[in-house]
């Protein structure tokens, strides 16, 4: 669901402005699933759906660069402020607002299959039970770059700053989070969850992080 339902094209130059979308799944303001290229465009308004929702796109496989979303998407699994899933790029786009959901919620991204986010941003609030993070619920795979996360993270467990769950050779660099974030279980400053095989380099956090379990101002648990 979107303003258009599957993108494989070119969407440039694109304004959408108080946007009002309720759905089921796969939703976005401008497209459900982009697999093509998305560039210098923006939505402002309030999505609402269960799963893969996004402010922007439902499911990126293509590229989104210089674009932004500003104002709430609600869902319960796999929810971000630009895109629910991320296979594709990301660049040079941000989100101001509040992201709420469940499961796999993220500022920028829901969950990140294998994609790249590169100098990207989020302002604003996000909340859920687990795999919460600031910029991006969970990363299976692919790599965050010269990427940040400013406001309040909350949630249940594996709730990170950054990111809730780093995993499958996933990668952050260069990255940081100014964030008060909180949990209960595996609450890090930057990162919830950074499992064995994933990689965190040259970045940082700063702010505050009340957890119970596995929480650290930094990483929650570092397997």
């Amino acid at each position: 669901v979107g303003l258009f339902g599957y993108n494989d094209g070119t969407l440039k130059n694109i304004a959408l402005e108080r946007m009002d979308i309720k759905g089921k799944d796969v939703i976005g303001s401008l497209a459900g699933i982009n697999s093509g290229r998305i560039t210098n465009s923006y939505a402002t308004g309030k999505i609402v759906g269960e799963k893969w929702i996004g402010g922007l796109v439902g499911a990126n496989n293509g590229s989104i660069i210089d674009s932004y979303f500003t104002g709430r998407v609600e869902g319960e699994w796999m929810v971000g402020g630009l895109a629910g899933a991320n296979s594709g790029r990301i660049t040079n786009s941000y989100v101001a607002g509040e992201i709420t959901g469940e499961e796999l919620i993220g500022g920028l991204v829901g969950a990140n299959f294998e994609g790249d986010i590169i100098k990207s941003y989020v302002i604003g609030e996000v909340e859920g039970e687990l795999g919460i993070g600031g910029l991006v619920g969970v990363i299976w795979g692919g790599s965050i770059t010269r990427s940040y996360v400013t406001g309040n993270v909350k949630g249940k467990e594996v709730v990170g700053g950054l990111v809730g769950v780093n995993s499958d050779d996933g990668s952050i660099a260069n990255s940081y989070a100014r964030a008060k974030v909180e949990g209960t279980k595996c609450v890090g400053g930057l990162v919830g969850m950074n499992d064995y095989d994933a990689i965190i380099k040259y970045s940082y956090s700063a702010g505050t992080v009340k957890g119970k379990n596995e929480t650290g101002g930094l990483v929650g648990m570092n397997e």
